[in-house]
């Protein structure tokens, strides 16, 4: 039985393959795979499924019209990757870090503990689901809400950057920081007219 993220290492890697056949010109392009949030599952599904893949082009006829896909990099930023191992520890994170920074109350530490072992459960649930694909949407949009608004909300309650302990977020409620992004060099590189709407303050 495969597990979704193999599914879609596998969907993806049959996809740039089909890509390749098309453009040709890219075939030797260097190739980054990136993820962001729950992109942490797929983006080394993806990555390993096109080692695996180019693995067997070595070991086998270099006539085939499979191509080798020059993968030279993988990257995953702010990854949910393991939630059941992420959420157990969010506490920890905010209160017992290793910048020394206690970012919530012992109230809000010790609500965020009592609600991990159900945060878990549910994660797990959401897990089986997706194994089985019996409900999964509920089951983990359901483990998604209770985890953040019991753990990771009294963290996001502080104003710190999630992504960064040590900052503030400032007026951004992302805590991206935009400001480098409208660029004149990057709205020409980008065939930019106007600046995107999201981004003008």
């Amino acid at each position: 039985d495969e597990t979704l993220e193999e599914m879609v290492g596998e969907d993806a890697y049959y996809f740039l393959q089909s890509f390749i056949q098309t453009h040709l010109e890219y075939a030797s392009n260097p190739l980054f795979i990136v993820g962001e949030s729950y992109g942490g599952h797929y983006a080394p599904a993806i990555a390993h499924h096109i080692f695996l893949g180019n693995q067997e082009l070595d070991n086998n006829d270099s006539s085939s019209t499979v191509k080798q896909l020059n993968i030279s990099g993988v990257a995953v930023g702010n990854g949910m990757t393991e939630p059941n191992i992420q959420f157990k520890y969010h506490a920890e994170m905010a209160n017992y870090n290793s910048h020394g920074i206690k970012t919530v109350s012992d109230e809000g530490y010790q609500r965020m503990k009592d609600a991990i072992p159900q945060c878990i459960t549910m994660v797990e649930g959401c897990s089986d689901a997706l194994q089985t694909g019996l409900q999964e949407h509920f089951s983990c949009q359901a483990a998604y809400r209770y985890c953040m608004s019991t753990i990771t909300s009294e963290y996001y309650g502080t104003a710190l950057n999630p992504y960064n302990i040590c900052l503030e977020c400032g007026n951004n409620p992302l805590c991206y920081n935009f400001s480098t992004l409208i660029t004149k060099a990057k709205m020409v590189a980008l065939h930019l007219k106007h600046p995107p709407q999201v981004l003008v303050k």
